[in-house]
């Protein structure tokens, strides 16, 4: 994996053929990326229901809403901030989660249940994304500085 900046502050990481392209720290795309990412986990969410049948209700599509907004404020603030590791960990962790979710409500592994285990599934994973992303990015941190440090003695 190696990445090189291009004059429209965009950073581009190819990762074996594939190019994933993220801006830069700081700037004003990541709004953009924030309500494309709140969009996408909100509507996933919600098909879920549709599909399990379940009533739509105001305040059940609220709580998606809710969940949805700090499931997409969670990796854009990291990318914001410059974390770039954390937000691919991040979010191909929410990829993961988003097919479990889709998984369990077809399959339908608990009759009845369907909405209530897809969800706490979808959460569990994105807690272990969180956790392994911010793990990776304190690691990364810690031999970034040590490479500094051996790089002047």
């Amino acid at each position: 994996m190696y990445a090189w900046y291009s004059k429209e502050y965009t950073i581009y990481f190819v990762i074996k053929g594939g190019v994933v392209i993220l801006h830069k720290k700081g700037t004003k795309q990541w709004i953009i990326i924030f309500v494309f990412y709140t969009i996408i986990v909100f509507l996933s969410l919600l098909t879920t229901r549709v599909m399990l049948a379940s009533e739509l209700l105001v305040r059940p599509i609220l709580g998606l809403l809710i969940v949805s907004v700090v499931s997409g404020l969670i990796p854009c603030i990291g990318g914001f901030l410059g974390k770039w590791i954390f937000f691919i960990i991040y979010t191909l962790c929410t990829i993961v989660a988003i097919i479990y979710m889709f998984y369990i409500v077809m399959v339908n592994t608990s009759p009845g249940w369907g909405d209530l285990t897809s969800i706490i599934g979808y959460l569990f994973i994105i807690i272990v994304g969180t956790v392994l992303a911010l793990v990776t990015e304190v690691l990364s941190y810690f031999i970034k500085t040590k490479l500094i440090k051996n790089k002047k003695v």
